[in-house]
């Protein structure tokens, strides 16, 4: 599947990375694979992937999340862009969701991405470590 994801519990994490091409509907099983670890911090690496997806599109997956944020808090996300077309889906997405009690950063890098989501690091799953 070119979108797969890992999740850590033990650091309330989750990674995310397509690459390739990209089917709409797999955004979908990724939203829905993500209401049990919601307020886990995120990292969504897009740079790998070749599919390119137009705005109504982006505001759709947006609007999905904005649902899912109604009924229960989410975690921050941060999302890897490194090429033009990457960057601004990205920011159509976070547009979208603007207004969110949701930290959302745009990174050009993974370890930036990484450094900033660590950061943020739930004080409860600190303390397991």
């Amino acid at each position: 599947m070119p979108l797969s994801w890992t999740i850590s519990h033990p650091q309330r994490l989750v990674i995310a990375v397509a690459r390739g091409e990209v089917a709409p509907h797999e955004f979908g099983a990724y939203i829905e694979a993500m209401q049990p670890v919601g307020r886990y911090r995120k990292m969504f690496v897009v740079s790998g992937m070749s599919t390119v997806f137009d705005t109504a599109l982006m505001q759709s997956v947006g609007r999905a999340v904005r649902d899912h944020a109604a009924r229960e808090a989410i975690g921050p996300i941060a999302i890897v862009a490194d090429n033009e077309t990457a960057y601004a889906s990205a920011m159509v997405y976070a547009d979208t969701v603007r207004g969110l009690e949701r930290p959302i950063r745009i990174f050009r890098e993974q370890h930036e991405a990484r450094r900033w989501l660590d950061s943020l690091m739930p004080v409860e799953a600190e303390a397991k470590d």
